[in-house]
């Protein structure tokens, strides 16, 4: 009877399953917020995938706040408060980045190039 290769895609799903599990194991044991580049090599992962897995986490539900100093689990009603703030303000950093791109378009000539504002 013939073998087949396992399925690549199959084999990368079971291994973001596995990453994402190893990433509330990691801050279950931690005794505090884990730093961005220590998480991910405990993972195994680049911070930029640690990031992607963190927010699929919080998507799902799992209580995964953030600070200057790291990733944690939220355990208690203060850490929640603190992290819906912290996000609350990124939310509005982001608003006020899109409200100066508008400003920006503004400023396109007939050609479709935007002008340049002079600074110095």
């Amino acid at each position: 009877m013939e073998t087949r290769a396992p399925d690549r895609f199959a084999l990368e799903d079971e291994q973001h399953h596995e990453r994402m599990r190893w990433v509330v194991s990691a801050l279950k044991r931690a005794d505090g917020p884990m730093g961005m580049p220590e998480l991910a090599a405990t993972v195994g992962v680049t911070t930029r995938e640690l990031q992607h897995l963190v927010h699929e986490l919080r998507l799902q539900g799992e209580p995964i706040g953030s600070s200057s100093e790291g990733f944690f689990l939220i355990r208690n009603v203060e850490e929640y408060e603190r992290t819906v703030h912290q996000l609350r303000s990124r939310v509005f950093s982001l608003f006020q980045v899109l409200r100066g791109l508008r400003r920006a378009r503004r400023r396109f000539n007939h050609n479709q190039e935007i002008e340049q504002i002079e600074l110095f």
